[in-house]
Order: C-alpha cells, then sequence, then structure tokens
C-alpha cells in the first residue's frame, strides 16, 4: 500500500498531524480533537494507517472491558523513503487536500464565501529565528483557545510556513 495514497485523505492526514505534533495519542483523545468526524469514521481511518505502517500501536491497556491503543508514528517505516520525497509528497497532498475543500466548497450553489469567511491570504514576515519561533508559540495557543468543539459550525484555517522565494 501507498503511504502518500493513505495519507492524502484529509481525515488520515488530521491523524498523522497530530500524532507528529503530541507523539502518541489514543483513538479517545483523536475523537475529542475531531469532533466533526464520526467515531466509526475515525476508527476506520485509524485502521487504514495502522494497516499501511504509517502508525503503530506502542501501548494497550485495558479500559471498561475493552483494550484502548495508543498509537504513534512509525518513523522507521517513513524513514525507509528518501526525507525530501516524503516532505515534498506531504506538501502535495496537504495542498490537494485544502484545493479539494475549495473545490467542494464553490461547487454548492448556496456558496457565500464572504458571509462564511472563506478567503486566501498570504502574508509576508521579515523575522528573525527566535521571533519567528516566538510568533509560532503564540499563533499555537490561538488554535488552543478556539479548538472545535462539539456543536460548534466547522471552520479550518490552514497556516503554511514556506520558503521565501529568490530575491
Amino acid at each position: 500500500m501507498d503511504k502518500r495514497n493513505v495519507i492524502m485523505n484529509s481525515v488520515r492526514m488530521r491523524i498523522v498531524q497530530y500524532l507528529m505534533i503530541n507523539g502518541t495519542a489514543t483513538a479517545t483523545q483523536l475523537a475529542k480533537d475531531m469532533t466533526e468526524v464520526p467515531k466509526t469514521t475515525l476508527y476506520r481511518h485509524i485502521n487504514v494507517l495502522e494497516q499501511a505502517g504509517v502508525i503503530s500501536v506502542v501501548d494497550e491497556r485495558k479500559v471498561r472491558g475493552t483494550i484502548e491503543k495508543t498509537f504513534a508514528i512509525n518513523m522507521e517505516t517513513l524513514e525507509t523513503e528518501k526525507d525530501e520525497e516524503i516532505v515534498l509528497n506531504n506538501a502535495f497532498s496537504f495542498l490537494m487536500n485544502v484545493y479539494g475543500d475549495f473545490v467542494k466548497y464553490f461547487t454548492k450553489e448556496e456558496a457565500d464565501p464572504q458571509a462564511e469567511g472563506v478567503f486566501i491570504r498570504t502574508s509576508d514576515f521579515m523575522l528573525k529565528d527566535k521571533d519567528f519561533d516566538k510568533f509560532c508559540k503564540e499563533l499555537e495557543g490561538v488554535f488552543e483557545k478556539y479548538k472545535a468543539k462539539s456543536g460548534d459550525k466547522l471552520r479550518k484555517i490552514t497556516i503554511i510556513s514556506s520558503p521565501g522565494g529568490e530575491e
């Protein structure tokens, strides 16, 4: 199974991103973070990632008669591919998922980007490394403060730190 195709799914990409940021997680922890994804769908995507070797079980414990698994990124499997190729493929997959969301949205007759706050924007920053690190930590705090809760309307904000390009 091609890992790039496995990760290209938006739900599986979010699971991988969560594990990259947090190190490990149970399905319950992932479900709390992805309230708009039905639990059965989430479990199915976890199984796909596990079968493809993208994630692996790092711990198991008995909880109310069932076994709760803790997952982590399977770095051994990912390290078998060329690092630059992984980064480029992941960036492409990520961008195509964002593009797919826009296509789905704009093919709806009732799409109203202004009313719904849909936008694309690029901002250039001139920051020293330590100031950029501070900015990223503050941004992470804002994301945590406004994390999606059950019953809220799902809104996605995608932030990409990209190379500045040649001047």
